[in-house]
């Protein structure tokens, strides 16, 4: 996996995740482009819904046609139309 630097770009589907560090309630925040494995975009910080705002902030110039995540409560800000939810679908980081 490699991260991307920013520039505009589309996406077929953006994977999000929070995964949690035993350490001090840490979470890395993380998008995912599906089809090429690219880290997009990540955040350090806690599983509060501001550190995925400032994620979401960082790759605004991403345009994909689907979002992919997990049920947690931050990924709420994203248009329910355009959400995948299910972990099957986020094996990318935790494979």
């Amino acid at each position: 996996m490699k991260y991307v630097k920013k520039e505009k770009k589309q996406s077929d589907i953006l994977k999000f995740d929070g995964i949690c560090i035993n350490f001090k309630n840490i979470a890395l925040w993380t998008a995912v482009d599906r089809k090429t494995k690219e880290l997009v975009g990540f955040e350090v910080g806690t599983r509060e819904t501001k550190y995925f705002e400032i994620l979401s902030k960082n790759i605004a110039h991403i345009k994909a046609e689907k979002y992919a995540s997990d049920n947690w409560e931050a990924y709420n800000l994203i248009d329910p139309n355009k959400m995948l939810i299910g972990k099957l679908i986020l094996t990318t980081l935790r494979e």
